[in-house]
């Protein structure tokens, strides 16, 4: 906690011109410059919003006269910054995705040939992400801290994707053609794969599943070739439904979790399992993720706890550095919320502002 003393009103106005609103969280560009600025060439700034003085405004602009290598810093925005197509290697670093008043917004993310080595965090793509490179195969692709509608890796049109990390995002659902892909940590709904099962690993997730539709959560097109195995995953499923079928060809659960609060899930297919049995979370209520209210910590003496491969955590928090964050804010980089701030002063006085940050 740290209070700041400025000598007019009118340094007060500069301090505010950093802030997310009057009693918001912010990016400390400095920091910002200092964590990404080993990551490539140059770090370019881009902020929408009315009045603001960053490189850009129009964030397909700043890609288009980016240098592969850069980072692309976008600001949070009460403003979509609209659709972008990338055929570079890029990072695209953004605020956050489920913050209550501010977070930064896409339409979509179209991936080409040369996107290579991309990495995204802290973005809420509203259409999601989808690979359309036609010649070349995409490796080495990093999706952290983001929310998507869908997250698509292509079809048997365009060339794949190799090295994909999928890590504390949440996004409903996760398809197409990857090789050697990790989907760690994550609240989705369902990950359909086309092919490659064995390279496939699906571990320490939130399945949220919805209300209707199919319970079945994963879906392996490749079945008849082989088995994907998932572990330490929690299925959690809302319906009014009596019974619960989750098994699919090709699909094997170990040291899973599977809940229904109104009826029974079907015995999964596999080892180590704990069928339908209530993981007992902090606070998950609702039948649709709710960043501000959701905590899908584990309570002491949930079923869940040591329950998993090797005897970590089924679920979100494996015990590892990383941690799932409800609003997608940038490991590293700190937000700064005001807690009190002088409302009226005299032509003159001080102006005292009590802010806490928080260093992710």
């Amino acid at each position: 906690m740290k209070t700041i003393r400025t000598g007019s009103f009118e340094q007060l106005l500069i301090h505010k011109s950093f802030l997310v609103m009057k009693t918001k969280r912010l990016f400390t560009l400095f920091t910002t410059l200092i964590a990404f600025t080993a990551f490539g060439q140059n770090v370019i700034t881009v902020d929408n919003s009315v009045g603001a003085n960053a490189q850009y405004s129009d964030l397909q602009s700043a890609i288009d006269n980016a240098s592969s290598g850069d980072t692309i810093y976008i600001h949070a925005s009460e403003l979509s910054y609209g659709n972008a197509t990338i055929d570079k290697q890029l990072k695209l670093v953004g605020y956050g995705h489920s913050n209550t008043i501010k977070n930064t917004y896409l339409g979509s993310i179209i991936l080409e040939d040369n996107a290579s080595g991309s990495e995204f965090t802290g973005l809420y793509v509203l259409s999601g992400i989808d690979c359309q490179n036609s010649v070349t195969v995409i490796n080495d692709l990093v999706f952290e801290n983001c929310r998507f509608y869908a997250l698509s890796f292509g079809s048997s049109f365009y060339a794949g994707c190799n090295n994909v990390l999928v890590k504390g995002c949440v996004v409903p659902s996760i398809s197409g053609f990857a090789t050697n892909m990790i989907i760690t940590n994550n609240v989705l709904t369902r990950v359909y794969i086309d092919e490659n099962y064995q390279s496939v690993t699906i571990r320490n997730n939130f399945f949220f599943h919805p209300s209707s539709g199919s319970p079945n959560c994963i879906i392996n097109y490749s079945s008849a070739n082989g088995s994907i195995t998932a572990q330490n995953n929690i299925f959690y499923y809302t319906s009014a439904s009596s019974s619960v079928a989750i098994n699919v060809a090709g699909v094997i659960y170990e040291y899973c979790l599977s809940y229904t609060p109104n009826g029974t899930y079907e015995i999964m297919n596999g080892s180590n399992n704990l069928d339908n049995v209530n993981p007992l979370f902090v606070n998950v209520i609702n039948n649709q993720y709710e960043a501000d209210i959701d905590d899908f910590h584990l309570q002491a003496g949930s079923p869940a706890i040591g329950a998993g491969v090797n005897g970590f955590d089924i679920g979100l928090y494996d015990g590892s550095a990383f941690e799932f964050n409800n609003f997608g804010f940038t490991p590293g980089i700190p937000t700064v919320t005001i807690t009190a701030i002088t409302e009226q002063v005299a032509p003159g006085d001080n102006v005292e502002v009590t802010i806490q940050s928080n260093s992710n």
